[in-house]
């Protein structure tokens, strides 16, 4: 119970269970011990401890997961190079890029399917959102990119 996973929010749930069983539990006191787990009789409600205890090790990990998909796109950025001879720079190695946030997108929609995400949701909801604008935004990029390619020399009569 003293991992770092244990929040607030998960020892406010142990303590709405304590409180149901009519004992108190001073989880936010600075002087809690083991002494007030079994003076509030935890004992009787070890099936739904060990519930909150595992839920919030899941919820860690989403955490870490969501902090780990947004070190890696606050960081990632777009190669450009210069159209044959002139100084006209266009998106290059992009197949990358659309493939990881493809990957990342998945990613989120999987954590949205776990029941653990609750805490997360809007957060997990936003990335997402913002990714899936990103796509779409550089799939239309891509697209006028190649169609200017394909055409340019027509405009410029070369």
């Amino acid at each position: 119970m003293s991992k770092p996973s244990r929040k607030p929010r998960h020892w406010k749930e142990i303590q709405e269970l304590v409180v149901a069983n009519g004992k108190s539990l001073p989880y936010n006191e600075e002087k809690f011990s083991l002494g007030h787990l079994i003076d509030a009789a935890i004992s009787q409600i070890k099936d739904e401890v060990e519930e909150i205890c595992d839920g919030a090790d899941k919820q860690l990990q989403i955490e870490k997961k969501m902090v780990e998909l947004k070190e890696i796109w606050a960081t990632s950025s777009f190669e450009f190079a210069m159209w044959k001879s002139r100084d006209i720079p266009v998106l290059k190695a992009f197949g990358v890029v659309i493939e990881d946030l493809e990957e990342a997108q998945l990613l989120l929609q999987t954590l949205l399917s776990v029941r653990h995400v609750a805490p997360f949701r809007g957060d997990v909801q936003k990335f997402l959102t913002m990714l899936s604008d990103t796509a779409d935004t550089l799939e239309m990029w891509v697209k006028v990119q190649m169609l200017w390619t394909s055409l340019e020399s027509v405009f410029l009569g070369t």
